[in-house]
């Protein structure tokens, strides 16, 4: 059984004035980036709804999150991204075209 709200914290690394990285401990799939940490969250929530999207609608299950409490160097800061996936079946419906 689904549940309608997700949440998972994901790794914000900063390299450089421009340069922000996130990646999600839990999904290893998921890297993004940005110019400044607002796009950078931007990109890791499309990620992540995408993501959740394309296990949906391939039948498969959505995994639990499960380290929001972690270690982060210096460089890095823990956020957590929230998704609801009702709203993202509603907005990505039949319109996301997996490659072949």
């Amino acid at each position: 059984m689904r549940k309608k709200d997700y949440m998972f914290s994901a790794v914000v690394t900063r390299f450089a004035d421009n340069d922000y990285n996130i990646r999600f401990p839990d999904i290893e799939e998921i890297h993004t980036f940005g110019e400044n940490l607002l796009e950078a969250y931007d990109m890791a929530e499309d990620a992540l709804k995408l993501y959740l999207y394309d296990l949906y609608a391939d039948g498969e299950e959505i995994p639990e999150a499960t380290t929001f409490f972690r270690q982060v160097e210096e460089n890095q800061a823990l956020i957590v991204i929230r998704a609801d996936l009702d709203k993202i079946i509603l907005e990505y419906g039949d319109e996301v075209v997996k490659p072949a």
